[in-house]
């Protein structure tokens, strides 16, 4: 007698070479939904890691541009307080040093930014705190309402170059602008090397 005749499935069941099919697509796209919420999960991670490196890399500049300030506010001019601000000074130079390496490790692009950040910066930024050793301490509560003592550091174009550089590296496509991010940084550059030359 044939066997073949017994095999025949019965109304409504599924051949089991279907249901194997099934249950490994089924695993499938179990494992697919798995690694896309990883690497979401580890994407997430990773810019918010990178979002802040690049806050604490401008903080940094923003404690350089204040030490003007610190030293002409500052309470008395003895030793002590000189010592202080002297080793703040250091600290906050140390600090913009140290973010230039890692931006260098992080992102090329944002490290070329910054750096022209904080050379722009660091130009006006020691004939500013000259200047502010060379006034007399601060007398009193009502000295530190005195107007203004205007240290205006020029590097607004520098800031707002390098503000882009690190909101483009944040993006998904991010490494898709480096190359246009790279080509605005240079021309600028250019523009600033022409405008010293005719200053000087």
């Amino acid at each position: 007698m044939n066997l073949s005749i017994l095999c025949v499935s019965l109304p409504g069941e599924v051949p089991l070479e279907t249901s194997n099919q099934v249950a490994l697509l089924a695993a499938g796209v179990a494992a697919l939904v798995t690694v896309l919420g990883y690497l979401a999960n580890q994407y997430a991670s990773r810019r918010t890691q990178r979002r802040d490196l690049f806050a604490s890399a401008l903080a940094a500049v923003r404690a350089y541009q204040d030490l003007p300030y610190r030293i002409r506010w500052r309470a008395r001019s003895d030793e002590e307080t000189r010592a202080a601000l002297g080793e703040l000074t250091y600290t906050t130079l140390e600090h913009m040093q140290n973010f230039r390496a890692l931006l260098e490790l992080e992102s090329r692009i944002v490290a070329m930014a910054y750096t022209d950040l904080v050379r722009e910066t660091r130009r006006l930024g020691g004939p500013f705190r000259q200047s502010a050793w060379r006034t007399p301490p601060a007398q009193g509560d009502e000295a530190f309402d005195q107007e203004d003592p205007g240290y205006r550091y020029e590097n607004q174009p520098e800031l707002e170059l390098c503000l882009m550089a690190m909101q483009r590296e944040l993006r998904p496509y991010g490494p898709l602008l480096r190359r246009a991010t790279r080509r605005r940084i240079l021309s600028h550059r250019r523009r600033r090397a022409v405008s010293s030359r005719t200053s000087s």
